[in-house]
């Protein structure tokens, strides 16, 4: 029988909700509850007073901003920053044309890039919404232009031929 105590691993969860005391790029705004990692919010963000634990004196100290209360400046940067994007690319994949004389691959259309959306980013994005002047023919990294919940955004698309 093993006499030496063994160590366990931590009883600390590994997430930990926390209420921003100001504006963090990255994070949130002021008065937003978040969800961290409990040392990330315990070795920095409390240590530093950029946030405060969730509790009911510290959601009245630290009310959420609506977003009619900020500048435009301010909207804008919030909508970018909640659109799903931000920070991914939608991949897509061509068979080359064997024709001679034709495209080097089939052409990517609004429909395409719409119907792509759906299934990666399970999101419905009307093709109205996708601002593609022409179809892509050239594989490569490309930015569409695309109108999301009625605002600007761009789309990275990375399209590679098989």
């Amino acid at each position: 029988m093993n006499t030496i105590p063994t160590r366990g691993a931590k009883a600390v969860p590994h997430k930990q909700r926390v209420i921003l005391t100001q504006e963090i790029e990255k994070l949130g705004q002021r008065g937003q509850e978040i969800s961290v990692t409990a040392g990330f919010a315990r070795n920095y963000l409390l240590l530093k007073k950029l946030a405060v634990p969730v509790s009911l004196t510290n959601r009245k100290a630290f009310p959420a901003v609506s977003i009619e209360e900020m500048t435009p400046a301010e909207q804008n940067k919030v909508r970018r920053g909640s659109s799903p994007f931000n920070k991914n690319i939608l991949r897509m994949f061509r068979h080359a044309n064997k024709k001679k004389g034709s495209n080097p691959i089939n052409p990517v259309t609004r429909e395409d890039i719409s119907e792509k959306v759906l299934r990666q980013f399970r999101i419905e994005l009307a093709p109205e919404d996708i601002l593609l002047e022409e179809a892509i023919l050239v594989p490569g990294s490309h930015v569409v232009p695309i109108l999301y919940r009625g605002h600007p955004d761009n789309l990275k698309l990375s399209l590679k031929k098989i």
